[in-house]
């Protein structure tokens, strides 16, 4: 919740070429339903009400409630708030992209421009803008 102008979401274009980048998680409406501590089924409405600057989920909604992406996150077990639900007959897959809270240095990303001869200097300020990297 603090703010860090060097922690914000920078364009990682190497990330989605990892094969885990795109993940989906299946829950049945009923393991749903368990979870959320309330009757959830097909008809239920499951719509993204905001997103942040970086392009995740900010606030959405669960028939009619409402919660924190990150909530979301944390108690469906998902790998990034950067998610879509697909209903079907039998339940709901979950299709979340990358992995973690979407600002800092991205693993995968870093590697990838690593391989293509950025130095550690590029990465460095790719991931972390507004920085100076000084020698003590």
């Amino acid at each position: 919740g603090n703010y860090y102008p060097y922690l914000v979401s920078v364009d990682s274009l190497y990330d989605s070429s990892n094969k885990s980048f795109e993940m989906d998680k299946f829950f049945s409406y009923e393991d749903l339903s368990s979870i959320f501590q309330y009757n959830i089924n097909f008809d239920t409405n499951f719509e993204v009400l905001s997103k942040t600057s970086g392009n995740r989920v900010e606030n959405f909604k669960v028939g009619e409630n409402v919660y924190n992406g990150v909530y979301i996150r944390s108690l469906l077990g998902l790998r990034s708030t950067d998610f879509v639900f697909n209903k079907s007959e039998v339940g709901v897959t979950i299709t979340t992209r990358g992995y973690g809270h979407g600002v800092g240095l991205s693993q995968y990303g870093a590697n990838g421009m690593a391989n293509n001869g950025y130095s550690f200097y590029d990465i460095l300020y790719h991931y972390y803008p507004n920085v100076e990297i000084v020698h003590l």
